[in-house]
């Protein structure tokens, strides 16, 4: 036979239902939450007494106010915390985690790759390498050589590929630093601190640290950490190196195998070789 406080006959009217039950027994079981934790003692006496339920869930609401204050109090939200940090002494603060993901399209890895560049490549490295390819390929300089005519539109076609690529990648690369620039004055990219006395920046790479004003920072250093992290998409793979490295494998067994069997054909000793005498003098003859 049930409880009275599982029942409710005693304690409700006789016109109770399964929901009441129901009811009464999630409120005892909140007795048992964190928020609210009783000793054994009360436990006993809340479940097997008569008491106002309406009272209990006030009390209950009261303990769980209590102790959202006091977490909140421990733990300040970031809107307190960045307020507490803007109106405080402190002098350096440290970055957050909503830096910009720069992201790597497929036509400008293609383009990287296609002008053999890396991804953290500066303008200034991005227009030494274009004039390097330039005075390879470009048609002016093509003239003072003799090429066939086949030679000529296949420089020329491949000239215009790297002006175009230029072209998108100076454009990306803009974008690129300017979007780094803003969350290094934000302070959103890892691993950045700043010192709002005197304006240095401490970047930590690993376990690798630059120190210096923030227009002073080596742009190689920062972009070689920031944009390895932020970009989700590899370069192109070449797979003609990938074809060079099996044929090279392959013949590098078959070789093995060869050799393996013609010293074992040497090593073999010769069967039924006449070494009398009569078969030498017939040699002689």
């Amino acid at each position: 036979m049930r409880p009275s406080w599982l029942r409710g006959g005693r304690t409700q009217t006789r016109g109770t239902t399964a929901s009441c039950e129901i009811n009464q027994l999630m409120i005892i079981v909140k007795c048992f939450n964190n928020n609210g934790r009783l000793t054994g003692a009360q436990r006993f006496v809340r479940c097997f007494s008569k008491f106002d339920y309406q009272e209990f869930e006030e009390e209950i609401r009261q303990r769980r106010q209590k102790s959202k204050n006091e977490q909140k109090r421990t733990f300040p939200d970031q809107d307190e915390q960045s307020q507490d940090s803007s109106s405080g002494s402190n002098n350096s603060y440290s970055n957050g985690e909503k830096a910009s993901v720069i992201t790597l399209p497929q036509n400008i890895a293609r383009d990287l790759t296609l002008l053999n560049v890396p991804k953290y490549v500066s303008r200034e490295d991005l227009k030494k390498q274009y004039h390097k390819l330039a005075k390879i390929y470009h048609p002016d300089v093509m003239q003072k050589h003799e090429y066939s005519e086949n030679q000529r539109l296949k420089m020329e076609e491949r000239f215009k590929e790297f002006n175009q690529a230029y072209e998108r990648l100076v454009k990306w690369v803009g974008e690129r630093d300017k979007t780094l620039d803003d969350d290094l004055l934000k302070g959103l990219r890892p691993g950045v601190k700043v010192n709002r006395e005197d304006g240095s920046v401490t970047y930590t790479i690993g376990k690798l640290q630059l120190e210096g004003k923030r227009s002073t920072l080596d742009r190689q250093q920062l972009l070689l950490e920031m944009i390895e992290d932020d970009l989700n998409l590899k370069e192109p793979v070449n797979f003609k190196r990938y074809l060079i490295g099996i044929w090279l494998l392959f013949g590098a067994f078959v070789f093995y195998k060869d050799f393996k069997s013609y010293y074992a054909h040497l090593s073999t000793p010769l069967e039924n070789v006449d070494y009398s005498q009569s078969y030498f003098k017939l040699i002689q003859l």
